[in-house]
């Protein structure tokens, strides 16, 4: 292999998983130790090291080394030449030739020749000849591989000419076992970055799955009417090996990422590039999927085509989606179709539209999930079934609830498909004559959803429908006790503050007020922003105060930087933060070390034996510095400029303790009423389930 380490570079991430540590140890390697390896560019926020040189210090420090995976190697080889939202298009089309020429008996590394250019650029051979000869071989069976090819040939020839980086990939992807294992770790390495074009054309694919299990098996054709990245073709290759596989994407980068996921396994499939929106149904397919944009713009032109169950307003578009997925369906077919949440409850037109759907019989599920199961959303959305065989039966009504399987966009894909399949499992039970009530589904008839106020919510329907089993109904009641003793717990041994009135009338001299500024050091504003282009190589949580903050007393745990520069402001206990809500200053007494503190929010740092941080704080919110708010729009406040008075140092200890007993009872008097909702809501629930009563009857 003519590269080496030298040649690769790694990012803070990179360095982390090589070594096995956490992305803060790095961040504190390279800000203790004056020996850790420079930046080999100069962009502080993207930096980019030397893999040898960072592999020969972790030797230096006997830091054992992992082993890097080639899909590493690759992105490491070419990381700082090309754009990382690139690097599929770039490399799959590499993969695929290689693929080709193995198939042909040889290699890419078999069919590079020796040039005098690259020689004089420091490699050895050239690796343009052979690429195109893939791409020429392929063009009549493998149109979009063959076109895929021929771009990367070129850009990649435009970006690397005059070095001999192309042909080091093309060495480095000669020595891979598994071309398409490496393909997807590269799939799931880009889709962790947030700018990654897969967040807009693909999706998880424990959610990718999921639309394929929801449709019984059988048929002869499956098709995916917007394919993207090819996430939803590449299970149903999986899941149906002996079935036809149909994509069809408007995005023609992304589609040929597709043909070139399936050319490395091998599996033919007829993907075609159009608007599905403006091109005519097809043959017929006996199983759909579609998984749409959301939200888009429809022309008049796209409207006057013909559309099965009627036209929805202009700006309703994702009721055409369903229509469209309908109208691609054969004899005896299904089909899954992702919609927004919101789409569900719409009236008016779109209403009409689903009336028409459910009294056809063309709606056979719905199914409501929780936030975080896209890449490019956190919003909630739901799956419809559809089917062209009108069934007797009603809908079944799914409503899959939140769980820490969907606690963030980046959970486990596992955890997140053990909970979908407990909905795949529901279905196909219901389809063999099972009852659909459980504790997340129930079967609506169709006359109730065709009733003028009816919505296709789920939820709605299993909170007026769904019986309640023996164990839920002692559920909901042990729900009830609970509240109610944590209410009683949280007022049992309230102890009511002392002191209350230890004021007096003074008769001397009246205290004199001084800017803050002049007794203790004062930061107008914090250092943190959340990072808007970084890659999410190089962030990690970091704790943040923020306006939130000073209402909870917690810092948020945001994004930052995995590398704090040398000027952010960080917390001590006893600082005051300082910020202005609406037309009032809040302030809040800090009792953590090292947080980060938000732009929007000041810092007043007194002396530890000159101030009692409780006094301090409480002065600093004073009439006669709410008056010093200034601003049109948002309210603001300079925190030098605010004035406290300079009142001998026990005054103030006596002072604090009062305001700390207040705010401690303050503090125990808001949990006993959030105990108290909560079991107003706990009471509420219970009644409207019919399963209970009051206890003794007035």
């Amino acid at each position: 292999m003519t590269t080496d380490a030298a040649q690769q570079l790694i990012n803070p991430s990179g360095i982390a998983r090589l070594a096995g540590v956490a992305p803060s140890t790095v961040s504190n390697w390279r800000t203790r130790d004056e020996g850790f390896p420079q930046p080999e560019n100069d962009n502080a926020a993207r930096p980019l090291f030397s893999v040898e040189k960072i592999t020969a210090w972790l030797k230096s420090k006997n830091i054992e080394i992992a082993p890097r995976s080639h899909a590493y190697v690759l992105a490491d080889t070419i990381r700082g030449t090309v754009a990382p939202d690139r690097f599929l298009d770039l490399v799959f089309p590499l993969l695929c030739a290689e693929h080709w020429a193995r198939d042909s008996g040889g290699s890419l590394a078999d069919g590079m020749i020796d040039t005098e250019e690259v020689r004089q650029s420091g490699g050895t051979y050239d690796a343009s000849l052979v690429l195109a000869t893939a791409a020429k071989d392929l063009a009549s069976d493998h149109p979009l591989v063959a076109s895929a090819i021929t771009r990367a040939r070129q850009e990649l020839h435009l970006e690397w000419k005059g070095t001999p980086k192309l042909e080091q990939v093309c060495m480095i992807i000669s020595e891979i076992n598994d071309l398409s294992r490496v393909a997807e770790d590269l799939v799931e390495a880009t889709a962790r970055n947030a700018k990654s074009p897969l967040n807009v054309h693909s999706a998880p694919r424990s959610f990718a799955r999921f639309l394929n299990a929801l449709l019984p098996p059988g048929g002869d054709a499956f098709a995916d009417l917007a394919c993207g990245f090819g996430q939803t073709l590449m299970v149903a290759a999986e899941a149906r090996p002996e079935i036809g596989l149909v994509g069809n994407d408007i995005d023609q980068e992304a589609l040929a990422i597709s043909a070139c996921r399936l050319f490395l396994i091998s599996r033919p499939a007829s993907l075609g590039h159009s608007d599905l929106l403006e091109s005519q149904p097809g043959p017929g397919y006996d199983r759909v999927v579609l998984h749409p944009p959301f939200g888009l713009r429809i022309s008049d032109t796209q409207l006057a085509r013909p559309w099965p169950f009627g036209l929805p307003l202009k700006g309703q578009s994702d009721l055409l989606w369903p229509q469209l997925a309908y109208q691609e369906l054969g004899k005896d077919g299904y089909a899954s179709v992702v919609i927004p949440t919101a789409a569900l409850s719409r009236g008016g037109k779109a209403r009409e539209v689903w009336a028409r759907m459910i009294s056809q019989g063309a709606i056979e599920a719905v199914i409501s999930l929780p936030g975080n199961t896209q890449l490019n959303t956190a919003l909630p959305v739901s799956v419809l079934v559809l089917r062209t065989d009108a069934s007797s039966r009603g809908v079944l009504m799914v409503h899959l609830p939140d769980s820490d399987a969907f606690s963030n966009k980046r959970t486990a894909d596992e955890s997140q498909w053990e909970a979908y399949e407990s909905v795949v499992q529901l279905l196909a039970a219901w389809r063999q004559g099972k009852s659909g009530a459980t504790g997340i589904s129930v079967e609506v008839p169709r006359e109730k959803l065709l009733a003028p106020d009816a919505v296709l919510a789920p939820q709605s329907w299993l909170a007026a429908l769904a019986p309640l089993s023996e164990d839920r109904v002692e559920e909901v009641a042990e729900t009830v006790k609970q509240a109610a003793s944590a209410w009683e717990h949280a007022i049992f041994d309230w102890e009511l503050p002392t002191n209350a009135r230890w004021l007096e009338p003074y008769s001397g001299d009246p205290v004199p007020l001084r800017p803050i500024s002049e007794l203790a050091q004062c930061i107008p504003h914090g250092t943190y922003s959340k990072p808007k282009e970084a890659p999410e190589d190089s962030i990690q949580p970091v704790r943040v105060f923020t306006l939130r903050s000073l209402r909870t007393g917690k810092p948020e745990v945001l994004p930052g930087y995995s590398a704090r520069g040398a000027r952010s402001v960080t917390t001590q206990p006893g600082d005051i933060l300082v910020a202005t809500v609406g037309r009032t200053i809040i302030t809040l007494v800090c009792r953590e070390e090292g947080a980060e503190v938000d732009r929007n929010v000041g810092l007043v740092r007194p002396a530890k034996n000159a101030w009692d941080a409780d006094f301090l704080a409480q002065q600093l919110m004073a009439d006669h510095n709410q008056a010093m708010l200034s601003g049109v729009t948002v309210q603001r406040v300079d925190v030098r400029r605010l004035l406290v008075p300079t009142l001998p140092f026990a005054e103030q200890k006596a002072l604090g303790t009062i305001i700390r007993q207040f705010s401690y009872f303050a503090e125990r008097a808001n949990a006993a009423a959030q105990q108290a909702e909560q079991y107003i809501s706990a009471v509420r629930n219970a009644v409207a389930s019919g399963r209970f009563t009051l206890a003794e009857r007035p």
